[in-house]
């Protein structure tokens, strides 16, 4: 890469901390999540309970990268760049679980406004031990974990497979 692209993206970066200095950064503890509640989701073609849990991360790696995006408005509820640690993660996953009656909920996603199979947002331990847990629960039928393409790895889905377990 040239020279100049390095320098254009060092710009960009400069304009977007510039654009989310605007932003006031609050300090959300690390072992917190940031959401979780109940929707509609659809299994074979059936309404199901659906527990959306959204875990609290530095944010996406655009975030990192180049500034982030000025639309989104996910950053304001990460950690601003700080990891939380492989503990801290999982805990944030299961309080939030615990909030929450799990043997009639059949679909479970997990979000962390950004990539869950970005090492640099969430560690792959945390990943895991949270599907260590998910293991436990009978009634979940299908996990949804969001992640950008480039973050999937055919070893890293049969490590985390083995983990939830047969079935």
């Amino acid at each position: 890469m040239t020279s100049s692209y390095h320098e254009t993206l060092e710009n960009l970066r400069g304009v977007m901390r510039a654009i989310r200095s605007d932003t006031v950064a609050v300090a959300f503890p690390r072992d917190r999540a940031a959401s979780s509640d109940i929707r509609i989701g659809y299994l074979d073609g059936r309404p199901v309970k659906r527990l959306v849990i959204t875990l609290r991360g530095p944010g996406c790696g655009w975030v990192l990268r180049g500034g982030g995006c000025t639309m989104c408005g996910h950053y304001a509820g990460t950690t601003h760049g700080q990891p939380a640690s492989v503990a801290d993660t999982i805990m944030q996953f299961t309080d939030e679980l615990n909030r929450y009656r799990v043997d009639d909920i059949e679909v479970l996603s997990i979000y962390n406004s950004g990539s869950m199979f970005n090492p640099d947002e969430i560690p792959f331990e945390a990943l895991m031990g949270i599907c260590r847990h998910i293991r436990h629960i009978p009634a979940i039928r299908k996990i949804v974990f969001e992640t950008r393409a480039e973050y999937i790895n055919p070893d890293t889905m049969n490590v985390l497979a083995d983990e939830l377990g047969p079935g």
